[in-house]
Parts: C-alpha cells; structure tokens; sequence
C-alpha cells in the first residue's frame, strides 16, 4: 500500500534525504510495511521487566515525599497552586516523578500548614 507523507522539516527516510517541499511516498523511499515488520522485537526474547514504580510503598513515605516537595513549589505562581494556595497535582507530579492523588496532597497540605 502507498501512502502519500507530507515532510514539513527535511528528513531522512532509509538514507534518502526528503525536502519539506516534496510529497513523498513511501514505497518510493524505501519504507516497507514488510520491512517494519521485520524490525519489532524478537518473539523468541523474553520481554522487558516492567519499570519500578517510583512511587513510596508506604503512606507516611508518600505524604513525607509530598510535604518535601511542597517547598518547592512557588506560591505566586498561579500555574503552580489553586485558588486555594494548595499546590497542583501536575506540578508536584513534575517533582516527585510520580503522580500523588489529590487526597494525599490534601492531607500533605493540611500537615504541613498545621
């Protein structure tokens, strides 16, 4: 099957080089439904080990790592903390590389401003 690609940025497509100018296809270039095929991973390997979750096992562990992130946080920043001054999910999940729910983000604030 030909599918017609529109390359916006110059790209290399199996070391043929494609201006954003032209409208390539992709058997004209080389990219064979057949040869992606061939390159996904071996049946006969056995698969990757699934990441560790970075996430403390613990409750207090995870509230502690909240409350530590916490000062990290810039109040003034509106993209930072809600209305409430209580700081985002998001932006603690950036911190921490895991995401804490808003119920431990609740108990973490309301420990830390006791």
């Amino acid at each position: 099957m030909t599918k017609p690609v529109r390359m916006y940025h110059p790209t290399n497509l199996d070391g043929i080089a494609v201006l954003p100018t032209n409208v390539a296809r992709m058997e004209a270039n080389g990219w064979h439904a057949d040869r992606d095929a061939a390159r996904k991973a071996d049946p006969a390997k056995p698969a990757p080990a699934p990441a560790k979750d970075p996430r403390p096992k613990g409750k207090a562990d995870r509230i502690a790592a909240i409350r530590a992130a916490m000062f990290e946080i810039d109040p003034s920043n509106s993209g930072q903390v809600t209305n409430d001054g209580k700081p985002e999910v998001k932006a603690l999940e950036i911190l921490l590389g895991w995401a804490p729910t808003k119920a431990e983000r609740d108990e973490a604030f309301e420990a830390q401003t006791k």
